[in-house]
């Protein structure tokens, strides 16, 4: 016989990693929406769209520290 014992996961673990996953894919999102905007913005000229852009994902960034980091 097996030494192995089942263990039930954590419920509130199984929360946390869905959580996480969730916010990960939103944020994501948004950074593609964000890239998709600057690049096709009538308001923001070809060249200025890459760091319209970064500026955009340094707040994402922002966000994603706020929500995942212990």
């Amino acid at each position: 016989m097996s030494d192995y014992l089942h263990q039930e996961p954590d419920p509130a673990e199984l929360e946390r990693l869905w959580f996480e996953s969730d916010v990960r894919r939103k944020l994501q999102i948004a950074r593609d929406v964000g890239r998709a905007i600057a690049q096709q913005s009538p308001g923001v000229a070809a060249e200025d769209a890459e760091t319209f852009y970064t500026g955009y994902k340094k707040a994402i960034d922002v966000v994603w520290r706020m929500f995942l980091e212990d």
